[in-house]
């Protein structure tokens, strides 16, 4: 007789990082807004808050940088018209100061990842972004023996990117398991369950109360992402693609899958 336990062959459980076991959009968008109000403390800007907060995502995503910073503060002045290093780098160390301040793991991730650990289940991290500003905040968040491997992407190789499969593959050869053998769990369906569908994990999407990607469909990522110019090496045929095998809103509902199991 089949199991009704889609987990009982999981040899390892592999994550997302932002959004999926840390607060980091929460973070983020408080870091914003203190940063806009040390530009608002030196500068009189007819701007509202929210045309800002929009300037500011854009020229991150542009930037192609993991985080704003003092480089990403100059770009948006200068766009105001307003040429101020100092104040670009006040506004930087204003940003990283609150991110450090405020960036928590959600209150089920360290108890899941104990679980694993006292069943034997493997784990691994797999995200994408710089790798120094992720390994600082898996130190800072105190979970970095709680993985058997971590893969951070970094800003170099787009090939080491989610949605490519290339990392996912390496994490699954350092952990020795079979893509079947393994489950993926991250919150955006264009990089990690996309990513993990491609590489044949198990794909979970976790759908955080303060998640930044919860309103996205399958349907309107693939026809509204712009594939070629942000994954131009990605082949995707077909929404479904884009499908998670299930869907969480905390990492309580999985524990009683793995309740019984004993590696």
């Amino acid at each position: 007789m089949a199991s009704d336990n889609p987990f009982e062959n999981a040899e390892a459980v592999l994550f997302d990082l932002d959004d999926t076991l840390m607060r980091s959009t929460y973070a983020d968008t408080l870091a914003i807004h203190c940063s806009i109000d040390a530009l608002r403390q030196h500068q009189n800007i007819e701007k509202d808050d929210e045309d800002l907060r929009g300037m500011i995502r854009y020229i991150k995503k542009g930037l192609n940088r993991p985080s704003p910073d003092s480089y990403l503060f100059n770009e948006l002045l200068e766009k105001l018209g307003i040429g101020d290093l100092s104040l670009a780098t006040r506004m930087g160390i204003v940003y990283r100061d609150v991110v450090v301040a405020t960036m928590r793991l959600y209150a089920d991730a360290i108890p899941f990842l104990r679980e694993m650990y006292s069943i034997g289940v493997r784990t691994g991290l797999v995200s994408n972004g710089e790798e120094f500003i992720q390994r600082e905040k898996i130190i800072r968040s105190e979970i970095l023996d709680y993985f058997n491997t971590i893969h951070v992407s970094g800003m170099k190789d787009d090939s080491m990117k989610k949605p490519y499969t290339m990392i996912f593959d390496r994490a699954l050869e350092a952990l020795e398991v079979s893509p079947d053998e393994a489950i993926y769990i991250g919150d955006r369906l264009d990089t990690d369950i996309l990513g993990a569908n491609k590489a044949g994990l198990f794909s979970i999407r976790i759908l955080r109360e303060d998640g930044r990607y919860n309103d996205e469909t399958e349907e309107n990522v693939f026809k509204n992402a712009n594939w070629e110019q942000e994954y131009p090496n990605i082949e995707i045929k077909s929404k479904d693609e884009l499908k998670p095998k299930m869907e969480i809103n905390s990492l309580k509902e999985l524990m009683p899958y793995f309740a019984s199991i004993e590696n």
